[in-house]
């Protein structure tokens, strides 16, 4: 059972009709204080990114330690039993017992190697930096839409400085160059796509925005082109005359 009635804009509850359809911003909320939101949004939203790679890659490698370790650790363990078991002989169960030994030594190697680089600790700590600016992020972007907190540079900021507080890993050197260059691609590619719409709106325009049509002279241009065809056939020239809308017709 619907208890909070039709709130739809459509109905005709005189609220809606009183309502102002523009946003009146704050006094404080000025032209600067929006772009320095705006390049603090793109800011962020870079930062979610490395960290959110950063996390999967040392996700990865900490299945690439582990990984092998637990099947090492399984092996060893079969290992152990068929080296002391009556049904292999004498000399196999020799080999078992070195073989056992050398994975032995394996995982305990890999296990040493996984603490010490501490991929697992690495990769909480990049993800829950990423989910932490990921929340900035939601907050800049409802503040940037509909502003109401004066003071909410100072308290991003004291989040921003408690987040890198909590995370005390840098980023791989390689992810960041990695979407360093995706980011001058994307850029570069926007420019060139900018100028290609300026070419498009500049081919839009009239062939003939000179003089002609300033002075409102009755002026015509004669200009005569070679047509291929029927100079081939007839020998004849097509005389095409240019007005002053810019439009070309043929005589």
């Amino acid at each position: 059972m619907n208890t909070l009635g039709n709130l739809s804009p459509d109905s005709n509850d005189s609220a809606f009709n009183h309502m102002k359809s523009d946003y009146q911003y704050p006094d404080w909320y000025n032209a600067r204080t929006h772009k320095f939101y705006k390049k603090l949004y793109r800011r962020i939203n870079d930062l979610v990114e490395v960290h959110n790679a950063s996390s999967n890659y040392y996700a990865k490698m900490q299945k690439y330690i582990f990984g092998p370790s637990i099947m090492i650790t399984c092996l060893s363990g079969i290992g152990s039993f068929l080296s002391t078991s009556d049904l292999v002989e004498e000399k196999s169960q020799n080999a078992f017992g070195i073989t056992v030994g050398v994975l032995t030594s394996i995982s305990t190697l890999l296990q040493s190697l996984g603490s010490a680089y501490r991929f697992s600790a690495k990769e909480d700590a990049h993800r829950m930096a990423a989910e932490e600016y990921n929340k900035l992020g939601v907050k800049l972007k409802f503040e940037m839409e509909m502003p109401n907190e004066e003071d909410f540079a100072d308290n991003l900021e004291a989040q921003i400085l408690d987040i890198q507080n909590k995370c005390n890993y840098f980023a791989p050197q390689h992810i960041v160059e990695q979407i360093r260059r995706k980011k001058c691609k994307h850029h570069h590619a926007r420019k060139r796509l900018e100028n290609v719409n300026m070419i498009n709106e500049d081919e839009d325009e009239p062939l003939l925005n000179s003089s002609v049509s300033q002075q409102n002279t009755e002026h015509v241009e004669q200009h005569t082109l070679d047509d291929e065809e029927n100079g081939e056939e007839n020998g004849e020239d097509t005389v095409l005359n240019v007005g002053n809308n810019g439009m070309i017709h043929e005589v």
